[in-house]
């Protein structure tokens, strides 16, 4: 596995473990919670072209999703009798499906307040004067012209400042710094 991949592996690991278990603590037993937190972590070790893929975007949502298929699959398998199973199993699932993070907006808008805090912070990091046009573009849907008009620049260079300002966070959020390749000759 690359340094890359590797330290990417740490920071979603640092980033979420906790709050997974807590999640699969709403599902199963603490020690088992844990034990499902890292089997899932242990499996995207051994996968990693899915850190990069998750890495890009969707690193909360695929991770939410596989506890949750890991907390069920667990349930499932610590029963014997295949007819108890079948009862238990959609017992399980109307049960826990409060917790299913595609079904529940509590959980859905926890998730979603922890991306929206990484996306304003590395707004915040922004060059002030691409900072200001990217929140009077995106946060006060101003048009280009009046964005000009406001910060006393022409309409060409709102554009570029938010072309500039969009481009610096895909990077930041996912992960990635483009390199700059020289070329001699």
């Amino acid at each position: 596995m690359s340094e890359t991949t590797n330290n990417t592996f740490d920071s979603i690991f640092r980033r979420y473990y906790a709050s997974l278990v807590n999640y699969a603590r709403l599902m199963v037993p603490a020690d088992d919670a844990k034990d499902i937190v890292q089997d899932v972590f242990s499996w995207l070790l051994k996968h990693p072209g899915k850190i990069r893929e998750i890495q890009s975007g969707g690193e909360v949502s695929y991770l939410t999703r596989s506890v949750y298929n890991a907390c069920l699959n667990h349930l499932r398998s610590k029963k014997y009798d295949s007819a108890y199973r079948m009862w238990t199993f959609y017992k399980m699932e109307q049960e826990y499906s409060a917790y299913d993070p595609d079904k529940d907006p509590f959980i859905r808008k926890l998730f979603k307040e922890d991306i929206r805090k990484n996306i304003d912070s590395k707004v915040a990091e922004l060059p002030p004067r691409s900072r200001e046009a990217f929140l009077l573009f995106y946060k006060e849907g101003l048009s280009h012209k009046t964005i000009a008009e406001i910060m006393g620049i022409s309409v060409s260079t709102v554009e570029n400042q938010l072309y500039s300002a969009l481009r610096t966070l895909r990077e930041a959020l996912s992960g990635e710094k483009k390199e700059k390749k020289f070329v001699l000759g």
